[in-house]
């Protein structure tokens, strides 16, 4: 559509501890924020309301704005002349993004969401939707109580699992359109686990429960000598980033 997607955790700490996870008039945290980078005036208009801070502008900043150079998009979910919210909000209730992406044939967007403490999960990003941090963590209660009225419209995970088997940190990916795997993953998600290392793929139609099948264990330490994220070339080929040391780029392929 033309228009700039990205996503944020609650600002840190554990349990929500800023209280930012519900809000839309505060800070610009545990969403989704879509804007106009083009600033088109025909799709999109100017920014009505600023992040709030508790902090002081810097030394010398005369212009106490905290955001600029994009407008907001006409149809954004929440959208109000008044200015009393954020109207940057696509979604609202993410914990802790990693990572986002798009699917074209389908027009999904994909994203992993860490947990605190119990479940990670898989969503489907949507209009107005609220994915339920800190209510919620995934499909058991979360640390805090449901507001109510909650905005959005409630938006439980796709698929979320449990730390049984040391997987702690979801590393959300792509959904399959190469070549060289159509046989056996064209249309599928694939996603991961930093912790653990392990590698899955998601059949998803949208009506039906998911189908997850392992895929691989990469073997690789967790946390900062782990998995970070995932790539696809100019031909939907899939790979897979390991930082620390050594760090690396690796592509996925058959044994």
């Amino acid at each position: 559509d033309g228009f700039l997607y990205l996503s944020n955790g609650d600002e840190g700490a554990a349990n929500d501890s800023y209280n930012q996870s519900q809000k839309i008039n505060s800070g610009l945290f545990s969403g989704v924020l879509r804007i106009d980078v083009d600033q088109i005036p025909t799709r999109s208009h100017p920014i009505r309301r600023q992040p709030a801070s508790d902090q002081p502008p810097p030394a010398g900043w005369t212009n106490v704005t905290y955001s600029a150079h994009y407008s907001i998009p006409n149809d954004n979910p929440w959208v109000n002349t008044n200015g009393s919210w954020l109207e940057e909000f696509y979604a609202i209730g993410l914990r802790s993004p990693h990572r986002m992406t798009y699917d074209p044939p389908t027009g999904r967007i994909w994203l992993g969401d860490v947990g605190q403490g119990t479940r990670e999960e898989v969503d489907i990003i949507e209009k107005g939707g609220n994915y339920q941090w800190a209510y919620r963590e995934g499909s058991v209660n979360g640390p805090k109580a449901k507001p109510n009225p909650i905005f959005g419209v409630d938006k439980p995970p796709v698929y979320d699992y449990g730390r049984t088997a040391g997987d702690t940190c979801v590393i959300g990916g792509y959904v399959y359109r190469g070549l060289e795997h159509a046989d056996t993953l064209y249309g599928k998600y694939i996603f991961g686990d930093n912790t653990s290392g392990r590698i899955w793929s998601m059949a998803y139609d949208g009506t039906n429960p998911p189908v997850v099948v392992e895929l691989l264990d990469t073997g690789w330490p967790n946390n900062y000598q782990g998995l970070s994220g995932f790539g696809v070339d100019n031909n939907n080929e899939l790979y897979l980033c390991k930082m620390g040391r050594p760090s690396a780029i690796y592509k996925l392929a058959r044994t």
